[in-house]
């Protein structure tokens, strides 16, 4: 019973980070951090919200 849930839970976490990452994009983009010098936050939003969004995509990519 618990090997036939993982897919569908794991695809559901999956589509749960990349709606995190999207957000934290949205929210870089909506704040104007997009100035990318080097002492500015854009760069690291830029990553974290690709990094969050790629996982997400890797979960749901396995899940199935």
């Amino acid at each position: 019973m618990l090997m036939q849930t993982a897919p569908k839970v794991s695809r559901y976490i999956g589509g749960i980070i990349c709606t995190v990452g999207g957000i934290y994009l949205g929210n870089g983009y909506g704040a104007s951090y997009w100035r990318f010098t080097p002492f500015d936050l854009a760069w690291d939003t830029l990553v974290r919200g690709s990094l969050l969004i790629a996982v997400g995509f890797f979960l749901i990519a396995v899940s199935k």
